[in-house]
């Protein structure tokens, strides 16, 4: 089976929630002790009112359902043209700091004219740092072992 784009799977939502609302408004109050209705049988205002807030229910959820997806893709679509950092606050690293290797995490981020990120880290002893993204293994590092391999590469050891 073929997978779907998240458009066709956005149009696939809203069409379904389009589809519940015309059933709820329409389809089930024909229905109402109308025995000539197709499907055969009488329905009683319980019944009827019942499908009634189901259809308007799964509507509104094929609705929000909708939203996020445009909202992923809207975030998909940043991502793809670089507009979005790969790390965010609270994301901790490892950075060395006069010879010590200490864990930091991002406590602020800023966007450059240039669409490249800055992040500023506070260590474990409240010293700040204001690091480049591109600089994710010079100054900063995703472990504590990357840490401290490149601190012994700049003593020489």
């Amino acid at each position: 089976m073929e997978r779907l784009s998240i458009d066709e799977v956005i149009k696939h939502a809203k069409g379904t929630a389009e589809r519940k609302r015309e059933s709820a408004i329409g389809i089930w109050r024909k229905k109402l002790n109308n025995p000539n209705f197709p499907w055969g049988r009488d329905f009683t205002r319980e019944e009827v009112e019942r499908k009634e807030k189901e259809c308007i229910q799964c509507a509104e959820e094929h609705e929000q359902l909708a939203k996020w997806l445009e909202k992923l893709k809207e975030y998909e679509d940043a991502e793809e043209k670089g507009l979005l950092p790969k790390f965010y606050l609270g994301y901790e690293f490892w950075i060395e700091w006069l010879g010590e290797i200490l864990k930091a995490k991002i406590v602020m981020l800023q966007q450059k004219k240039d669409g490249t990120w800055k992040y500023r880290f506070c260590d474990e002893r409240s010293h700040t740092m204001d690091y480049e993204e591109n600089e994710l293994g010079k100054y900063f590092f995703a472990t504590k072992e990357e840490a401290e391999q490149a601190l012994a590469e700049m003593k020489g050891v």
